[in-house]
């Protein structure tokens, strides 16, 4: 198991690998023909020969004479003419023509002799006095592209998109015309960069793969050296091909499954071009270095300094670095800097804002450094892809990429690791074109103000919407107008002030560029077959219904074009609106049928452009269907578009066969808008049957047309129902789902929607497939289900518990509301795990006697009969019982371990997900209650919510074991504030991430570890990722790592505890373990060997508060004058305790102090005679540690009797069958009691003095008394009257 360490070979997405040993080129046949039409005028260009050099005119070149102005009298120009004619006499040219550029200026084209070159010719007439120039006469050719033979070059759209099938009939995906990086427009002026030299620092690279070896870079000197010598001196033995880093030896390349994504990148970079077989680099011949850091999954930031300076030394120019992970180094930002390279690195895919959570190293604020995203093949940033306006600088093609495969053919990968490469290649391409220009501000060579090559890259893109607000340069890698130094002209804005409505739909358009006076042409198009019209801003109406794609359009003085789409939707209410998403297939055209077979209206919008639909529409249902496509299915800003339509009370039908297999887990959006819990993907089923009773498919029974099995099983949830089901095996499963409540309503199917059958081709409902078994009855019955009338369920505002974690045999209280939109609530009805019969009310109350976690759920039903239902959950636990969250979050489970280091030490516990702790604003009532063991595991961490809950509970007394080896690089790289979290509560300063450890060992004197030393014991495929930790000065060091800096830590104040350990405590043994047979530094000679259940027993007592039981007063006790206070308190680890003493009087929810800072010696004496009144009293002792942690006991009720004379208290209140009373009479007195009615039922003669008397709640005849009210007073010989007393008998 591992994670990829520092740093991560960054873009590699483990689903969209394809592998493809040998493909056929042949698969491309039914293809459009490959060719491009040239946007704007025709260009043309000197035909280049060679390494760069322009071809010419052999024996001609262009002379001009210096302007007569420039001489002073008409002797000297007579005399130039002369010149220039003896200088051509002298060399034996022959003037051929000439021409006069103005009245001062002649323009001479002269055949020079045979014997002498166009260079020794220009050099020899430059040298003349009378020249101002003399230049070669340049062939100049209409600039073509230039289509290279490979076999598979049909499969790289993103080379040259034609909207190609590009996998036919795998894939199903068909792109943008034009969504490339124009890579044959390039080749048509270079396909060589090998003067410079490109270090892939990665992977190693298969050096003898056919379509690589050729542009492999050779280190001659080792190569003609003598084997096992340093023949250059460079510190490197044999180093002939590069350097293996992590293995630290010559060997570039180990096997294919270590080396296949550094092979796959230096693929795109350079693969041999032109050579009848495989793929094509953005440069067809090239120099590639490898400079291998990374062995299988990671590499180290030691060994990638390695490789950046390496390169550096060998003369690399461009550096490929498609990788990340790892947390922001100083000496790797050093080595970039010193390097002189232009440092070529992949965003990360993680489809975060590097903005907001940097990703390294690209997001190293260098001015050499250039940070990569990821497009696909309809101009989109990728799903996955980071972005970032301020830290990433453009996007390239990094989805569904074939390029070469280490030891075997080709491969199809992902990621903004696939990206990078390009903008690479198209680095060394430029560079390579113009030697002379410096490669990024600062560089050796550039001036202030001088153009580089790394603003070429980035001026020369091609700008869209999808890209504009998400980096520097808002654009697509071009390679075509990088080389040839065309920079389009920037269109800033481009927006209509409508862009949805019904028809006749009248739209004003705008637009706006950077700079105007670049500008030799603009006009708006408006896709309705109308005419273009050359302006800014216009106005247009549209009066058909559809969906139209307005362009518009710049064209600059060079001849470069600019382009930006906005999608105009005509749609009259009642209308379907159709988003179509299938990957540029046509899928649409079923649905489009039944559409007419059923008699609906169907607007088609294209989903690969800005989708000029609102989210605010209810009028107009949304069908969006994604058809076959199963990459990027719904793009992530796609996902957020549906849930604001569907959060403003929209109608959507989601027809996705492959979306929930594409993401391969369940999004928010899946579960919170789809309704949708759980999932299988592609089952097949073939054969569909409606629910008995449902409104959509009540009678339906289905054949597919073509049994594709592409169908999900879908679980719904609570609220959601099924509406067909399929059979696969002995199982009944079901494929789609509806949901509706008093604000949106869904229906989401997995069936392809051509598996439906259509009525005949005549739209009669005859015997072939009559309703209900046909897709326009199906689409008729959805429309009405989500468009008509219907009774919506009943909503649940409010249901919670007051207290979620509690002991055995405590009450907790639940309490429930809701609200029907169309009707009245008529039925709240509660189901528990554990509790046998249900349970009826907006408020209930239930116990559990045994531990464990009770799920429930809350049925509210309407008067028309719709239900809808919440769950709620509770954990009961033992009294000493601890919670055990687990949240290990990898492949590999670790509670186990937990559990059975519990059961060796006789602790008990309850497990809970970490979820079942989470409340609306941090931690779920009764949860700081218990002592919590958070394991993360080995490659776990904590997210915003759970941090929220966590420093919840911590904030409110908790006590915390919190352990995971990646705590802190999920904290530092994957949230946001989260190293104002370690820095907050956990104490945590800095990290030094997996550094990795063979033992730990405790520290002197320290309440958990002193003696400790573990060696660490892994289980299998775990891997050893443990941190050294920077703590902040309250916080204790408990456990060492092997270079003596601290792995874990302790932090106590008053109110909470934690220990924290970035040290994976699943590799401590459970038993004792003599020492391995390896050396170190620091091993406690002569300690006894510990093991993990000994330090887990420390920790648990380090985080148990002291425990404390008042044994005096007792209940009911009478207490007068001096009374005994009586406790005992202990602490686990034998600190001292200092001991609090509190009293209350109204049942524990106000105390005042009675005592501070006593000792913890048991006892202590209380005059209750200065009090002020009588009463029920309790109290609480609180005992602490000398840091302030603590723990209290709290008695039951007791009397305290403060009885002026000629009166009496009673108590306490009688639950059982004695009443207490304390009397105090100077001489006789009798005490009388009186029900409601005003009759005397008891009465009771006293002496003189103070006494206690026990009345067994009997009248005067003996006979007991009932339950209810009563008046008590006493009257003493003279005559005195004590005041009233109320009694209450509730036995």
């Amino acid at each position: 198991m591992s994670r990829s360490s520092i740093w991560r070979r960054g873009a590699i997405i483990a689903f969209i690998v394809v592998v493809l040993v040998a493909l056929s080129a042949s698969a491309g046949s039914n293809l459009p023909s490959i060719s491009r039409t040239l946007i704007g005028r025709e260009e043309f260009m000197p035909v280049n020969r060679g390494y760069g050099e322009s071809e010419y005119v052999e024996d001609e070149i262009i002379v001009k004479l210096k302007p007569m102005v420039s001489m002073s009298h008409v002797a000297d120009m007579e005399a130039a003419v002369t010149g220039f004619h003896l200088l051509n006499v002298e060399l034996r040219a022959e003037i051929i023509e000439s021409m006069r550029i103005d009245h001062e200026a002649e323009l001479f084209l002269v055949r020079i002799p045979a014997g002498m070159t166009v260079d020794e010719a220009v050099v020899t007439y430059k040298s003349s006095k009378f020249v101002e120039y003399a230049e070669p006469n340049y062939l100049w050719y209409p600039e073509t592209p230039l289509f290279p033979n490979d076999a598979h070059f049909w499969r790289l759209w993103g080379m040259h998109n034609t909207g190609q099938d590009f996998y036919p009939g795998v894939f199903w995906e068909q792109g943008i015309p034009g969504a490339d990086i124009s890579a044959p427009e390039a080749w048509g002026v270079r396909t060589d960069a090998s003067s410079v030299l490109v270090a892939v620092i990665d992977t190693g690279i298969d050096i003898n793969h056919a379509d690589l070896t050729g542009n492999i870079w050779i280190n001659e000197a080792e190569l003609n050296g003598e084997p096992g010598v340093d023949d250059d001196g460079n510190g490197y033995i044999d180093d002939i091909y590069g350097w293996d880093f992590a293995n630290n030896d010559n060997t570039v390349f180990d096997s294919q499954a270590a080396d296949r994504h550094g092979t796959h990148c230096a693929g795109t970079i350079g693969a041999e071009g032109n050579n009848g077989i495989g793929v094509a680099g953005v440069a067809w011949n090239a120099q590639i270095m490898s400079c291998k850091f990374i062995h299988g999954q990671s590499g180290s930031t030691w060994n990638a300094i390695k490789a950046i300076d390496y390169a550096s030394m060998m003369g690399a120019k461009i550096a490929s670095n498609s990788w990340g992970g790892g947390g922001y180094s100083e000496a790797l930002e050093d080595a970039i800097i010193r390097s002189g390279m232009l440092f070529i690195a992949s965003a990360g895919n993680d489809a975060t804002d590097n903005d907001m959570v940097p990703h390294y190293p690209s997001s190293y604020d260098l001015p050499n450094v250039i940070s990569v995203a990821a497009s696909d093949w309809n101009d989109n940033l990728a799903g996955f892809s980071c972005y970032g306006p301020e830290s990433v600088d453009l996007a390239a093609p990094g989805y569904w990429i074939i390029s070469v495969y280490a030891s075997a053919g080709y491969i199809w990968m992902g990621g903004t690791s696939m990206a990078t490469p390009h903008v690479t290649g198209a680095a060394a391409l430029v560079s390579a074109e113009y030697p002379d220009i410096p490669l990024y501000p600062g560089a050796d060579g550039w001036s202030e103000g001088q153009l580089t090559i790394k603003d070429i890259l980035l001026l020369s893109v091609d700008r869209n919407p999808a890209f504009a607000d998400r980096m520097t340069s808002g654009g697509r890698l071009n390679v075509a107008n990088a080389i040839k130094m065309q920079f389009p002209v920037t269109i800033e804005t481009a927006a209509a002030d409508v862009t949805f409505g019904s028809g006749p739909l009248t739209v004003n358009f705008s637009a706006a560029v950077s700079d105007p006076i670049a500008v030799a042409q603009c006009w708006w198009s408006f896709g309705d077959d109308s005419t273009s019209v050359y302006s800014y801003d216009v106005s247009h109406t549209y009066t058909e219904e559809g969906a139209y794609l307005a362009w518009f359009n710049v064209l600059s003085h060079t001849g470069v074009e600019s382009r930006w789409p906005v999608q105009v939707v005509v749609a009259n209410p009642g209308t379907i609106v159709y988003v179509d998403d299938d990957g540029g297939f046509s899928f649409e055209e079923f649905f489009l049928t039944a559409c007419d077979q059923a008699g609906f209206d169907c607007v088609v919008v294209d989903s690969r452009y800005p989708l000029g639909i609102p989210d605010d529409f209810s009028d107009r249902l949304l069908v969006w269907n994604t058809a076959l496509s199963w990459s990027d299915t719904l793009l992530p800003d796609q996902e957020e578009f549906l849930a604001g339509f569907l959060d403003n009370g929209g109608r959507l039908v989601m027809i996705s066969p492959e979306y929930l297999y594409d993401l391969g887990e369940l999004t928010p959006f899946a579960e919170e808008y789809l309704h949708v819990s759980d999932y299988a993907d592609n089952i097949p089923m073939g054969q569909w049957d409606g629910i008995d009773g449902d409104p959509i498919t009540d009678g339906m029974s289905i054949t597919g047309n073509y049994e594709l099995g592409l169908e999900d099983a879908l679980w719904p949830d609570l609220n959601a129902k099924p509406i067909l089901e399929g059979e696969f095996s002995v199982y009944q499963l079901w494929p789609a789902l509806r949901y509706a409540d008093e604000i949106y309503r869904v229906v989401f199917t997995t069936v392809p929607w051509e598996e439906l059958p259509l009525l005949n081709e005549d739209g009669e409902n005859n015997a072939t497939n009559p309703d209900p078994n046909n897709s326009s009855y199906f689409l008729t019955k959805t429309y009405d289900y989500l468009m008509g009338e219907i009774n919506i369920p009943p909503t649940i505002d409010k249901i919670e518990a007051n207290i979620y974690f509690t002991e055995v045999g405590e009450e907790i209280t639940f309490v429930a509301d809701a609200h029907d939109v169309d009707g009245s609530v008529l039925t709240y009805t509660w189901e528990f795990d554990g509790i046998e019969d249900p349970l009826d009310g907006k408020t209930i109350e239930a116990a559990w006697d045994e531990p464990g976690v009770y799920e429930g759920i809350l049925t509210v039903t309407d008067d028309g009969g719709e239900s809808t239902k919440a769950p709620i959950a509770v954990a009961i636990l033992n009294p000493g019982a601890i919670v055990f969250v687990d949240d290990d979050d990898s492949d590999g489970d670790t509670e186990d371990y937990f559990f059975e280091a519990f059961d060796a030490i006789g602790q008990d516990y309850l497990s809970i997900t970490p979820m079942l702790a989470t409340g609306e604003n941090g931690a779920k009532a009764g949860f700081e209650r218990f002592i919590v063991v958070w394991n993360c595991g080995e490659l776990g961490g904590l997210n915003d919510l759970e941090q929220t809950v966590m420093a919840d509970y911590l904030d409110k007394g908790g006590s915390l074991f919190l352990t995971g080896q990646e705590v802190m690089f999920e904290l530092a790289f994957k949230s946001l504030n989260g190293m104002d979290f370690a820095r907050n509560y956990l104490h945590v300063t800095s990290v030094e991430h997996d550094v990795g450890t063979q033992y730990v060992t405790g520290i002197e004197g320290d309440p958990i570890s002193d003696g400790v030393t573990l060696y660490l014991q892994f289980p299998p495929d775990f891997d050893d990722w443990t941190d050294s930790l920077r703590l902040d000065d309250e916080a204790k060091p408990i456990l060492l790592n092997d270079k003596g800096e601290p792995c874990a830590l302790r932090y106590g104040v008053d109110n909470h505890r934690l220990v924290f350990m970035a040290v994976a405590f699943e590799a401590f043994p459970l038993e004792p373990v003599e020492e391995p047979h390896f050396e170190h530094v620091g091993a406690q000679n002569g300690v006894p060997p510990f093991d993990a259940a000994g330090l887990l027993t420390n920790v648990l007592a380090w985080l148990q508060r002291p425990t404390v039981v008042v044994t005096k007063p007792i209940e009911g006790q009478v207490c007068v004058g001096a009374t005994t206070i009586g406790w005992e308190a202990i602490d686990l680890i034998g600190e001292d305790l200092s001991i609090d003493i509190e009293h209350s009087t109204d049942s524990g929810n106000t105390w005042v102090t009675l005592a501070v800072g006593e000792e913890n010696d048991g006892v202590h004496i209380w005059d209750v005679s200065k009090l002020n009144h009588s009463g029920l009293y309790m109290i609480r002792v609180t005992a602490s540690k000398p840091d302030g942690f603590s723990g209290s006991g709290v008695s039951d009720q007791f009397i305290v009797s403060v009885v002026g004379a000629n009166s009496f208290v009673a108590g306490p209140v009688p639950a059982s069958d004695v009443l207490n009373f304390y009397i105090n009479a100077s001489g006789e007195a009798t005490l009388y009691v009186y029900d409601m009615a005003g009759r005397l039922v008891f009465s009771h003669e006293t002496t003189d003095g103070q006494f206690f008397y026990a009345w067994p709640l009997v009248n005067n005849a003996g006979k007991p008394l009932a339950n209810g009210l009563y008046l008590c007073y006493m009257v003493t010989a003279d005559g005195t009257k004590s005041d009233i007393m109320r009694l209450v008998i509730s036995r």
